[in-house]
């Protein structure tokens, strides 16, 4: 369920970043745009670039 979704996807995160240790955000923080529900938060997208 929810607790294995999440270790996976930290998992996967973990990975991209040491992967890519250049990675950062392609955006300022503040420019991010948030989708909110009832069940949950997330971004809409992650501008993302890699240095």
């Amino acid at each position: 369920g929810a607790p294995l979704a999440r270790a996976e996807g930290q998992i996967a995160i973990n990975a991209v970043v040491q992967r890519f240790p250049g990675l950062r955000l392609a955006v300022d923080d503040d420019q991010l745009a948030w989708q909110a529900n009832d069940v949950f938060r997330g971004l809409r997208s992650l501008p993302v670039a890699i240095e």
